[in-house]
């Protein structure tokens, strides 16, 4: 969340940034364990706010949902995870730790559904 300067008014701009964390895990079967965690956070079910100067609001999380993937790679293989949203790009590259017969990639993907709304005090 920002806040930027609109044609009006100061206006609070939710945006977004990917976030991609990863850790390493057991050696098996001659393959190294690699974890990726990957965030979507869904923001859609918002509200629009309007208010003159001082404002208060509240984030509710409507649910969680997670896929879970694995793959089995080869020595050679990278990975990269890249997000778009609204014409903007980002692309994180995450470092892939080897074993002797390649890796297995586990992929945990964490979707929040939050929605940010306006409270009168």
């Amino acid at each position: 969340m920002t806040v930027k300067k609109g044609n009006e008014h100061e206006e609070l701009v939710a945006g977004y940034r990917l976030l991609v964390s990863s850790s390493v895990g057991d050696l098996v079967s001659g393959r190294r364990v690699n974890n990726i965690r990957v965030y979507i956070i869904n923001l859609n079910g918002s509200q629009h706010l309007q208010s003159g100067g001082e404002f208060h609001v509240k984030v509710v999380c409507a649910n969680v949902s997670i896929q879970v993937h694995s793959y089995d790679l080869n020595a050679s293989a990278t990975v990269s995870v890249t997000a778009m949203l609204g014409g903007e790009e980002d692309t994180v590259v995450v470092p892939l730790t080897l074993g002797p017969s390649g890796s297995t990639v586990k992929v945990e993907i964490v979707i929040s559904r939050i929605r940010i709304e306006g409270v009168r005090i």
